[in-house]
């Protein structure tokens, strides 16, 4: 930056760490860091000497930089001139971060690292975490090369302070070791990161994750955890989320949350967004939109957007079958912009479009989006056996059935051969051939796969296509237990939108039964035709769970069914329908 003016950068205060101001420094100015760079411009200013002076001008842009304060050094350029270039080029680097440069600090910092070797142990620190915000910066854009690269870059710095003389490096003591530590978790939790999103088996061991997961643990288990974590908590959250550890992830992410917040605001928005993810991925969307809520628009200070807000928004539109919004706010995500943007907000948007698209019944739009998702530089968070499900489900809507039975050949020869997924494709490719029998018990055994650890709606899929098998080819009524379980499921999410589909396949099965048959409770079970009944004869769920030894909850979900399978909207409607059935009304 010689010869040019400095430029702005702006962090927020970080929390209530205190700024170490330096041996020589009055101590009633060791001070919160909301106060610590006016103090240290106010004694530069006071200073003549001019070593003196350098070191304490070094210390303000240090303190500017560790608590986001680099913009207020501009109205004191003058009190800076006597720093080394090298240090300038870095509140540049730090500028053109902030900008979403990041190229540009990229190329500040390769020049500045030889010349902040051959200064003092202050301007190393500094130049290192400058070089560690570029790193993480290339991580959350899916710059893998350039995030290796970082690494690469700050641990020079870092091994560079290490063969520093004592003299040379004097003790900042507890701050100086903090940021240091700090460093060192960012650069852990950006090797993880690298290493799950450019492995060929993304679900193997990985060793990156290990070794972040060992660092994190004393901290954990002390309960001692603080921002010096921030990052490194997320990028372990983030990794988990793509190896489908749920529980693990949102552990992570919700840890990290309010540790990035009061100086990482871009972290912080990133944690958030994908614990909002990670929750609606568990079933637990209250919590999902919760959060999806709290993720405001980033304030005026934050320079560059990162479209977040729209891509969470689109997520939960598309949950609650708002299929319309979802796809709008989807497609208001850039696949490419001046800035890099997170890839956390790509991964949304498309995790809203997949989800739209099946909504609409848009098989073309499904197809096409997996390419696109394909084609990014990130992973997905889809796991092999949800990814092949798309791709099959995709393929079978378009009647594309040669790539259809190849690709589920491959599947069938899996170490994921036995699940939901799989058999549940499996059974629609034996429909497709005539084989009723094997439909039917294949149907049968990919329901029995279902556990909690499938996606949510996932799970409600392969009801619904059991639900279809069944009353195709069985038991029309049997059938319709599949639809309620979906249904129900379904309700339980606050997805009405993808409810409101089953209770119409419910109705229409269930007038078409009755239509055939002439009998108005065709579509009832035995045990429901016996509670609706009861129901009939003036009796309340209580003493009808008495009668049948179930318990009121049980009654009343029967209930609930009988009146969306005959489209009735009471109980007293069920007594009136049964009473004109009855001779003589």
């Amino acid at each position: 930056m010689a010869g040019g003016s400095t430029r702005i950068r702006l962090r927020p205060v970080v929390g209530t760490e205190r700024v170490w101001m330096g041996d020589d420094i009055d101590p009633r100015l060791e001070v919160e860091p909301g106060d610590a760079l006016d103090a240290s411009l106010r004694w530069v200013a006071h200073v003549d000497d001019p070593a003196h002076r350098r070191r304490l001008a070094l210390r303000a842009v240090t303190t500017a930089v560790r608590t986001g304060g680099v913009h207020r050094l501009k109205p004191h350029s003058d009190l800076l001139t006597g720093l080394d270039d090298a240090i300038l080029d870095l509140v540049d680097a730090a500028d053109a971060l902030h900008s979403g440069d990041r190229r540009g600090a990229e190329v500040l910092l390769d020049g500045v690292v030889g010349s902040a070797l051959r200064l003092d142990a202050e301007a190393v620190v500094l130049a290192a975490q400058v070089a560690a915000d570029a790193t993480v910066q290339a991580a959350s854009s899916a710059s893998w090369a350039d995030a290796v690269a970082g690494v690469d870059r700050t641990t020079r710095l870092l091994e560079g302070l290490d063969d520093l003389t004592e003299d040379s490096a004097r003790s900042d003591g507890r701050s100086r070791e903090d940021v240091l530590s700090g460093i060192r978790f960012d650069l852990r939790g950006v090797s993880a990161l690298v290493e799950f999103h450019t492995s060929r088996a993304p679900s193997a061991p990985s060793a990156a994750l290990e070794a972040l997961t060992t660092a994190l643990a004393p901290a954990r288990s002390a309960r001692m955890l603080g921002a010096v974590h921030g990052f490194a908590l997320l990028a372990q959250g983030s990794v988990l989320d793509g190896r489908r550890e749920l529980r693990g992830a949102a552990s992570s992410l919700s840890a990290a949350l309010p540790l990035l917040a009061p100086a990482r605001p871009a972290l912080a928005r990133w944690a958030r967004a994908e614990l909002a993810l990670v929750r609606a991925r568990q079933g637990r969307w209250e919590e999902a939109r919760i959060l999806a809520e709290q993720l405001a628009e980033p304030s005026e200070v934050d320079a560059v957007p990162d479209h977040l807000v729209p891509a969470v928004r689109a997520v939960m539109a598309a949950l609650g079958g708002r299929l319309g919004e979802s796809l709008r706010l989807a497609r208001s995500v850039p696949t490419s912009a001046p800035h890099p943007i997170p890839f956390i907000a790509s991964t949304l948007a498309s995790h809203a479009l997949v989800a739209g698209s099946i909504g609409r019944n848009d098989w073309a739009a499904l197809h096409d989006t997996l390419d696109d998702i394909e084609q990014q530089q990130h992973r997905t968070v889809f796991d092999e056996t949800e990814w092949t499900a798309l791709r099959a489900l995709a393929l079978w809507h378009l009647d594309r059935l040669d790539e259809y039975r190849a690709l589920h050949a491959l599947w069938a020869r899996s170490a994921v051969a036995d699940s939901a997924y799989c058999l549940v494709h499996s059974a629609i490719l034996a429909r497709i051939d005539g084989q009723t029998a094997e439909t039917l018990r294949l149907t049968q055994l990919a329901v029995d796969a279902l556990d909690r650890d499938y996606d949510p709606l996932g799970r409600t899929w392969v009801r619904i296509v059991a639900g279809t098998h069944v009353s195709l080819l069985g038991d029309p009524v049997e059938g319709l237990t599949h639809y309620e379980d979906a249904r129900a499921e379904l309700l339980t999410l606050g997805a009405e939108g993808f409810a409101a589909l089953c209770t119409g396949i419910i109705r229409s099965t269930s007038d078409a039964l009755a239509e055939r048959s002439g009998d108005v409770l065709a579509a009832l079970t035995d045990q429901q035709r016996r509670v609706a009944q009861l129901v009939a004869e003036g009796h309340t769920s209580a003493e009808i769970g008495g009668m049948l030894h179930l318990s009121r909850k049980t009654i009343d979900f029967h209930v609930a069914n009988i009146l969306v399978r005959l489209d009735l909207r009471t109980r007293r409607e069920i007594t009136r329908m049964l009473r004109a059935e009855r001779p003589g009304g």
